[in-house]
């Protein structure tokens, strides 16, 4: 009977560990982007979730790629942690300051926002005001045609197991 009582004390503190704050947390690899640059927006949660809503980005951005989900599950010393996190690479549209919405994600039955992110989107100002010399124009143009020859015999497969 004392082992029993043993064994559900330890099972109980075990589960204690558990128990944590719950952070959904926002991120932008920058705040200032330039036009024609990329920047990732991630979303990182420390527990587990379901039902992961994006804010709308498509207003103000071109999504290159995203949602990319990733979770993690670990015991360290009997403690479990869990991470899931989705991130998305995007293109600003338009110059401005945007302020991309909290998203939203349902942990334990609970529904739980991140916060809001502010982004300002500048003109290119490097691009536009060079003057390039007749060799350097020669030299763009041979290498988009280059390129161009290159995309054309491209092609690529991913394939996951």
């Amino acid at each position: 009977m004392r082992k029993l009582l043993l064994h559900i004390i330890l099972l109980l503190s075990s589960f204690a560990g558990f128990a944590q704050d719950v952070k959904f947390e926002a991120k932008a690899s920058k705040h200032e982007v330039k036009i024609g640059e990329s920047f990732q927006l991630s979303y990182t949660l420390n527990s587990s979730g379901n039902n992961f809503r994006a804010p709308t980005l498509t207003d103000n951005f071109k999504v290159y790629s995203g949602p990319n989900q990733k979770s993690s599950m670990s015991f360290v010393n009997g403690k479990m942690s869990a991470s899931l996190s989705f991130s998305y690479i995007l293109f600003p549209i338009k110059t401005g300051e945007f302020i991309i919405e909290p998203a939203r994600i349902e942990v334990d039955g609970e529904k739980i926002s991140s916060n809001a992110i502010k982004i300002k989107v500048v003109e290119d100002k490097t691009t536009s005001k060079q003057k390039s010399s007749p060799q350097q124009k020669k030299n763009s143009s041979s290498r988009k045609d280059k390129s161009q020859r290159v995309s054309d015999k491209l092609f690529l497969r991913l394939e996951l197991s």
